[in-house]
């Protein structure tokens, strides 16, 4: 591969120049990271692309099971089992052959060195608690391995954990904004309807819905669409969906429960009458 400088390339005008440099640009950007890196069966193991779609150097499957020809390897796999990718190899950004998943299983299997099939065993597995853990273990095993080196093993762990329950709590975060940014105009919709709690009660929402039903009727519909219990009380489910409330008032008879409505649920109650109608 021939790689150009737009710095010393000569005998081009500044447009030509400006889209080289684009070119350039764009390579870089396209340039696989590595997501996961640790040491594996003697070998240093690395992944790249993404926790779903993982790819794997060529060069380094064929170092792994003491292949001699890194080509003819690739060779014997089929075109969608491999893809050729921009990487960051001896300082310089290089087009290397990569291996999908299926590839490197397949390359595996193929080799018959005993080495294989304990890489194959070793890597599915590595794979199974990246996906179960969301790359929780495994980013913090490679900020562990990279940066914590020398401390002693039960330090390392401590750290380890403590990057793990950042991670998460991060998630966390950014699911809660996800859900502030999803409800904000249900929220906003009803607004006017709402009380302090958030929520309104049957009657007030047959009359913002304004779709020939009274509470009543509406009470009915949704006991019809298994919505509601008898004595209209929501089934749990819908009740952890976020979309009714149940509080107690107290009458001159004694306590009652009473069913009330959030901007969710009157979205999710609107929805089932359209789809009735």
């Amino acid at each position: 591969m021939t790689i150009y400088n737009a710095d010393n390339f000569t005998g081009i005008t500044g447009d030509h120049e400006l889209l080289l440099g684009a070119m350039l640009e764009e390579k870089e950007n396209n340039q696989l990271e590595i997501i996961d890196q640790r040491e594996l069966l003697g070998h240093q193991f690395k992944i790249y692309g993404t926790f779903e779609e993982p790819l794997f150097l060529a060069k380094d499957v064929a170092t792994w099971i003491q292949h001699n020809k890194a080509s003819e390897m690739i060779a014997k796999v089929d075109e969608d089992e491999k893809l050729i990718a921009i990487v960051s190899h001896s300082g310089q950004n290089r087009e290397m052959w990569f291996l999908t998943e299926d590839g490197l299983y397949e390359v595996l299997m193929q080799s018959r060195k005993p080495i294989a099939k304990e890489f194959k065993k070793e890597v599915k597995k590595i794979l199974k608690t990246i996906r179960k853990t969301g790359g929780y273990v495994a980013n913090a095993d490679m900020m562990v391995n990279t940066y914590f080196g020398e401390l002693e093993d039960h330090q390392k762990t401590a750290v380890k954990h403590l990057f793990v329950n950042v991670n998460k709590l991060q998630d966390k975060s950014q699911a809660l904004e996800k859900k502030v940014t999803e409800y904000q105009p249900k929220v906003e919709k009803y607004h006017q309807f709402l009380d302090a709690d958030g929520c309104m009660d049957m009657g007030t929402l047959a009359k913002n819905l304004n779709c020939g039903m009274g509470k009543i009727k509406l009470f009915r519909f949704l006991r019809e669409q298994k919505v509601l219990m008898k004595g209209n009380a929501p089934y749990q489910r819908y009740v952890n969906s976020g979309y009714f409330k149940v509080i107690t008032k107290t009458t001159p008879v004694g306590n009652k429960s009473v069913t009330l409505v959030t901007a969710k649920g009157a979205d999710f109650i609107a929805d089932l009458i359209r789809k009735s109608a």
